[in-house]
């Protein structure tokens, strides 16, 4: 007997993600939103710092992209998607966090928003590649 899925697990990575986006799209955005304020010569944003946004906004889309496939994928290997995204996503917060605005590391600028779009791609590549391979070693079983 097949095991019904629980979809509302998917549904709160899917808002959370969502919502992801939307924070970082008000903070890359927030000058034309009008939502920051200037105290002498300094812009302060009403809803954070925007040094992080662009990494963020990265981040948070591969996840939302990857969360959408979620809903074909069984129980089992969601929850180790999860557990991937998990430490991904910490991963990529450390690294990000620690990295300066801009460096050359080898001749390739090892800034937060380039260490963020590959950690993003990696995410997506790595992450459809664990559905698939997951999902034909459960049929074979």
């Amino acid at each position: 007997m097949k095991e019904k899925k629980k979809y509302w697990w998917r549904f709160i990575v899917v808002i959370i993600s969502f919502l992801g986006l939307i924070y970082a799209y008000i903070m890359i955005y927030s000058e034309e939103l009008h939502i920051y304020e200037i105290r002498n010569d300094v812009v302060i944003f009403l809803f954070g710092y925007q040094r992080y946004t662009d990494p963020l906004y990265f981040i948070f889309l591969s996840i939302f992209l990857t969360s959408i496939f979620t809903f074909f994928i069984s129980d089992k290997i969601f929850k180790k998607w999860l557990k991937f995204t998990f430490w991904w996503f910490l991963v990529a917060i450390i690294w990000i966090a620690i990295l300066p605005d801009s460096v050359n590391f080898l001749a390739i600028p090892a800034t937060k928003e380039n260490v963020s779009i590959w950690m993003s791609v990696g995410f997506v590549i790595i992450s459809l590649i664990m559905f698939i391979w997951m999902s034909m070693k459960g049929k074979k079983n």
